[in-house]
């Protein structure tokens, strides 16, 4: 018998723990309401997610499948285009209490997890950052380095 909470329960214990997560055992496939906290950079929110009635658990979230440029980079070009992406994301959820999180699994780092975040109204926010040429397909492994654009 699957038990929804159970692996749920493990699931947000094994990451706040900073415990190693097998993605195959404790994939939680949601929905999941969370309510918005803040937007972190072009690819992270921090959210308060409630996964049953009167629990909160804040996590920041990794949107799945994507790669924005980092704030702290020290090439211009990247930390423009970082913030580019990340005041998109902050425009997509103005005015919005709360996201849906689909597909959400640990991270590769301690304290965070990767989910698809989408809006009351079905919008897959990470998608739209691609369409909008802001972020770049993300699988999880070693990142290309790119030169600086003169």
């Amino acid at each position: 018998m699957f038990r929804p909470r159970a692996v749920l329960i493990r699931f947000l214990a094994a990451v706040s723990l900073g415990s190693p997560v097998s993605t195959e055992a404790h994939d939680l496939y949601g929905p999941v309401k969370a309510d918005i906290v803040r937007v972190v950079d072009g690819d992270t929110i921090l959210v308060d997610a409630l996964p049953w009635p009167n629990q909160r658990i804040r996590t920041y979230v990794r949107l799945r499948g994507i790669d924005s440029a980092e704030m702290n980079s020290p090439c211009p070009a990247f930390r423009r285009s970082a913030n580019l992406a990340k005041q998109a994301l902050v425009t997509m959820v103005e005015g919005r209490e709360s996201v849906t999180l689909m597909a959400i699994t640990g991270d590769k780092y301690f304290g965070r997890v990767v989910a698809t975040l989408k809006t009351d109204d079905g919008r897959d926010l990470a998608r739209e950052l691609m369409e909008r040429g802001l972020a770049e397909p993300y699988e999880g492994k070693r990142k290309l380095r790119s030169a600086c654009p003169g």
